[in-house]
């Protein structure tokens, strides 16, 4: 009989010993979903790279992606200027960085056009800039006719 109360009793010491190790366990789960969930909120908060210059909608900013894209004869850019802003323009550059072109907006303006016949084919950069300050970039490709 003392055998069996020691069985019983090392079962009981087993059993306690997985009770702690699935509550460890169920914690460090619990400690990764919630780092999983910040980090998707990080990601939705900040954007990186060129969008993270697309994000001042709060400020009365915005510019849309040129449609068509890519386009041969002409796209057009739908945007929105802060009334605060006092002179803005659009600039194209090529990959390198280098500035092609650059195109007046208007203030209270709401989109711009450009024509096919400004840049040859290829990918190309445009940016947003008021009063000095890039305010926003994105990317277009100008097709072969």
């Amino acid at each position: 009989m003392q055998d069996e109360y020691k069985i019983v009793a090392q079962q009981q010491e087993q059993l306690a010993a997985q009770q702690q190790q699935l509550t460890q366990q169920a914690q460090q789960i619990q400690e990764l979903q919630n780092q999983i969930a910040a980090l998707q909120q990080q990601k939705q908060a900040a954007p990186t790279g060129i969008e993270q210059l697309n994000s001042n909608s709060s400020n009365g900013f915005y510019m849309e992606q040129n449609i068509p894209n890519p386009y041969s004869d002409e796209t057009t850019i739908k945007y929105a200027l802060p009334q605060s802003v006092n002179s803005a323009y659009m600039a194209v550059y090529d990959l390198s960085g280098k500035q092609l072109a650059t195109f007046p907006m208007e203030k209270g303006g709401t989109s711009l056009t450009i024509s096919g016949r400004d840049l040859a084919a290829g990918i190309y950069l445009y940016s947003i800039i008021a009063d000095g300050k890039v305010m926003g970039t994105k990317r277009m490709v100008v097709s072969g006719k």
